[in-house]
């Protein structure tokens, strides 16, 4: 009998549930966060409606206070509600017949002063004033537009969480309140600034350089991740100033790195620890190349701001550090009898590969932090190595529906730990950690994986209606537990997992294997094949790219055998190449690309336009055939 949690209008931080007693009495509740005038900070505001059922005489509604509640808590209860017993802990009140409703307001930090008073007027104008300022934030969210309402509530919902949370790992969780973590934290940040909040994405980093576990962690990953979304921050805003207000500490950073290579008997960054859970020490290659990554990245960067002699004397010694790794990595990797590749956590460590990844601890924890090595660009995106890597993470169980598989005690599948951590006392998955894994397989063109890695976060990786995720999530049954678990949510990591995902399905760049600078722009390259139904349409409005603004809209009349587009093209910078990908449903293909009387190439099995050397707007008109055509018999 119970109906929610569900938000308002399906995505507003507005949550709504009802329930229906065994005598048919009737509660809904609403409640939200907003600042009002008199009081400063945040307060909670709740509304409650309890409507008796006309069988029954009365209703009773208990409200409990919780500690001090009394000096952060005003009411205003209607005269149909008779106080039955009252006390520190709370109030019980019996309803009489009809409909009524209670209103609350509750500061979780500071008493309420006396003119902070509560009232349906006072509620309102607080529910005004929330829902306005969030749909004003969310302004930017036009970048990204597509033909499915579920995918743009989530869309709009996990902004304004990560809004929130910015660069926190999590707020109000028991484990991870006001934490923070790299790359986890870098990540969401970044992927704020690709949604269009560019200040979100600097203040971020900013307060990230002065954050760290400190020594006797991972402290080098922490480092190399500053200095790749340092650059990359660049690349995406062209904000000279912020490199040049952090220029101290990233040259610090460079030379802490170069003092360890020239101490260490292999020439590479200092042995650490793996992570925050996995306490042994070794050369970890995603702490090598995340390093490499972030000097070679920041090298162009000081050489594209006039700062030629930072780029002289840093740039070398990526190459040296990539020389080290090179040498490390010829002994370290498996040839699998399969035709894949194994690389393992460390170099010099002999480690081997695993038949079933996550069927063990290291394994499990290998899939999490070892696509963030393959993520740095340090074997060629498009190469052999990287597609027999790849083959390796999906032929030995890596992915359960495209998410990160994890098992953390680890759980035999089918079975479960009675004494284990919600989130992990069965076999599961780990979505904080798909940022990587996604970047890994959309610079692969993987975009059938990256379908069903979308599909499978809205689907398993997150709260229904609500859209909260934690850091890990059971996939087993649980004996007396109807539902999955989760830990330590939310997280903003987890949130921008699908953000970034849906981001990459749109638009994407490449970086040039040997400077990491920005090179290609790909549009539309994975984007779900019902999208292009007919009548439907995907439209990307001056979205954020390391190229400047690029915005499209591609709409489908299939019905008419055609598809029409029009694409406003980057002017900042110069591009190699520019690639839109038509994924129409699987009946249909392209006959003929035009732009005005010019014929455009396009791949008819792939559905690749080429626009290199375009530039400005462009509309072209895409011929298509019809399912009769090729033989089938669908209803478009």
């Amino acid at each position: 009998r119970l109906n929610g949690p569900y938000l308002a209008e399906k995505y507003l931080p507005m949550l709504e549930t009802a329930y229906t007693d065994g005598s048919g009495n009737r509660y809904r509740q609403s409640s939200f966060a907003a600042e009002v005038s008199g009081h400063e900070g945040v307060l909670a505001f709740v509304r409650m409606s309890v409507t008796v059922a006309p069988g029954a005489e009365s209703a009773q509604l208990r409200l409990d206070f919780g500690d001090d509640a009394g000096s952060r808590c005003r009411l205003s209860v209607p005269d149909a509600f008779s106080v039955v017993s009252e006390s520190d802990e709370g109030i019980t009140w019996e309803v009489s017949q009809g409909t009524h409703v209670i209103y609350l307001c509750w500061s979780p930090e500071a008493p309420l002063n006396e003119a902070v008073q509560i009232s349906a007027e006072v509620f309102q104008a607080a529910e005004k004033s929330m829902v306005a300022y969030w749909k004003n934030e969310l302004a930017p969210v036009s970048h990204f537009q597509v033909p499915e309402a579920h995918v743009m509530n989530v869309q709009r919902n996990l902004l304004m969480q990560n809004l929130i949370l910015r660069w926190r790992y999590s707020l109000g969780s028991v484990v991870y309140h006001d934490s923070f973590y790299q790359p986890e934290s870098s990540d969401a940040v970044q992927t704020l600034g690709e949604f269009g909040h560019a200040e979100a994405y600097r203040e971020g980093l900013g307060a990230l350089l002065n954050m760290t576990k400190g020594e006797g962690y991972y402290i080098n990953w922490e480092r190399g991740e500053k200095l790749t979304h340092g650059a990359h921050y660049y690349f995406l805003t062209r904000d000279k100033s912020f490199v040049e207000e952090h220029t101290d500490t990233f040259v610090e950073i460079c030379e802490i790195f170069r003092k360890q290579m020239a101490e260490d008997e292999y020439g590479l960054l200092t042995k650490q620890r793996q992570c925050g859970d996995i306490p042994e020490v070794a050369h970890y290659i995603f702490h090598q190349t995340v390093g490499w990554q972030g000097i070679r990245d920041m090298a162009e960067v000081w050489k594209a701001t006039g700062r030629t002699d930072l780029y002289e004397r840093y740039r070398p010694l990526a190459d040296q550090l990539k020389a080290a790794i090179d040498k490390g990595m010829t002994e370290a990797v498996t040839d699998m009898d399969d035709g894949s590749l194994f690389v393992p956590r460390a170099l010099y460590t002999g480690e081997q590969p695993y038949a079933a990844i996550t069927e063990t601890r290291i394994g499990s924890y290998w899939n999490l932090v070892i696509p963030y090595a393959f993520a740095t660009g340090y074997w060629p995106m498009d190469g052999p190595e990287m597609t027999r890597i790849a083959d390796y993470m999906h032929g030995h169980g890596a992915t359960f529906l495209g998410l990160l598989r994890f098992n953390y005690y680890p759980t035999p599948i089918g079975s479960f730990r009675r004494d284990g951590l919600p989130g992990y006392y069965t076999t599961g998955v780990d979505n904080v950690y798909l940022p990587a894994y996604l970047r890994m397989i959309a610079a692969q063109d993987m975009a059938e994986r990256q379908v069903l890695t979308f599909y499978g976060k809205l689907a398993h990786g997150m709260t229904r209606n609500t859209y909260i995720s934690g850091e890990g999530s059971t996939l087993g049954e649980r004996p007396s537990e109807y539902y999955r678990s989760t830990y330590g949510g939310p997280t903003s990591a987890n949130n921008c997992a699908l953000l970034l995902n849906l981001r990459l399905m749109l638009v994407r760049e490449s970086f040039n294997h040997e400077t990491g600078l920005p090179e290609s722009l790909y549009l539309a390259h994975a984007t779900p094949r019902e999208w292009l139904e007919g009548g439907k349409e995907i439209a990307v409005d001056a979205a954020p790219t390391c190229f400047g603004p690029v915005s499209y809209r591609i709409t489908s009349r299939l019905a008419e055998q055609r598809v029409e587009v029009t694409v406003d093209l980057p002017t900042r910078d110069a591009m190699k190449e520019i690639k839109l990908k038509i994924r129409l449903p699987e009946a249909f293909r392209m006959v003929t690309v035009t732009c005005g009387d010019a014929e455009v190439p396009f791949d008819v099995e792939t559905g690749v336009v080429d626009l290199s050397g375009l530039a400005g707007r462009q509309e072209l008109k895409i011929v298509t055939s019809s399912p009769e055509i090729l033989g089938k018999d669908l209803a478009i």
